[in-house]
């Protein structure tokens, strides 16, 4: 997936998650498996400081993603079993 000006700002997780650990392997400074089972975005990652799905609060990620980075997120993405990460720029 790459974004029109290749910048990914906000990341969050809709209802759905299986936790089959995909974007927990590739990215864990942005995926962490939440206590719920499912995974959420970590605390470190985003600009608020909360760990969650990120679903109501749409919080932008404390730095964006560009480039190469940006496109290895939409990859990620895309490789969601039951699509349910989503990015924003």
């Amino acid at each position: 997936m790459t974004l029109a000006q290749g910048t990914i700002r906000r990341v969050w997780i809709e209802s759905g998650c299986i936790a089959c650990g995909w974007c927990t392997d590739l990215v864990p400074t942005i995926f962490v498996v939440g206590g719920g089972k499912a995974c959420v975005i970590a605390a470190s990652a985003r600009k608020d400081g909360s760990r969650g799905a990120n679903r109501r609060e749409k919080s932008p990620l404390k730095h964006a993603l560009t480039g190469a980075d940006a496109d290895f997120l939409g990859f990620v993405a895309d490789g969601c079993p039951v699509k349910v990460i989503k990015l924003d720029e």
